[in-house]
């Protein structure tokens, strides 16, 4: 999957992760496919339907084995598009104004597929929730004398939601280097619009209610 865009890999991180050994597997990949409208990618279903089938026909030693290889190159897959194509390229802006509204729209696409599988939408829509009364604090004082303070918190917030549950922590991970670079409203402002993106992806990817 490496030489596929982040969005692709994030997308097939959630259907590999959510379909697994399922009755129907390759039935499923292929559905989900169209559902999230990734090209038709006939080499990738092959490869999976292959590897599926050698998963049940294996004994259980074997069906462990390839389990255990399958987490383990999701897990990879997923820490690489979370620290090399969101959280490097957030690092290498000074404010988060300056980055463009269609590269964050991507990395939302991106983050939604891949907290869609593990993370529930009420954890999701409750870090959303501080997000719009910071928004709501600041509206009704003023944006013009919004101060970086009242959005530093927010990293306690989800740092505390990581440490409870580890499923919080790619969330966490983008997150806390996006607040490093709000020094203004204008960048509060694309963090409010991330944050709904976020959620109205893991939505449409069916996130765990």
């Amino acid at each position: 999957m490496d030489n596929k865009p982040p969005v692709e890999r994030a997308v097939w991180y959630h259907i590999l992760s959510s379909e697994k050994w399922k009755k129907e597997f390759t039935k499923n990949v292929k559905r989900k496919c169209r559902d999230y409208l990734l090209n038709d990618d006939q080499e990738m279903v092959s490869v999976i339907d292959l590897l599926h089938q050698k998963y049940v026909e294996a004994n259980n030693p074997v069906k462990k084995q390839i389990d255990n290889r399958l987490d383990s190159i999701l897990g990879d897959t997923k820490e690489s598009i979370i620290q090399n194509d969101i959280v490097r390229k957030v690092c290498e802006v000074e404010r988060l104004s300056a980055i463009p509204e269609e590269k964050l729209v991507t990395w939302a696409n991106v983050l939604g597929a891949l907290l869609a599988h593990d993370l529930k939408m009420a954890q999701i829509r409750r870090f959303m929730g501080a997000v719009l009364k910071v928004e709501v604090d600041v509206r009704l004082e003023g944006p013009e004398g919004f101060c970086k303070d009242q959005v530093v918190y927010l990293k306690v917030l989800l740092a505390y939601a990581a440490g409870r549950n580890k499923a919080v922590r790619p969330l966490l991970a983008v997150i806390d280097p996006m607040i490093d670079r709000i020094e203004g409203w204008k960048d509060f402002q694309q963090l409010v619009r991330f944050v709904r993106a976020v959620v109205a992806y893991h939505k449409f990817y069916g996130g765990n209610e």
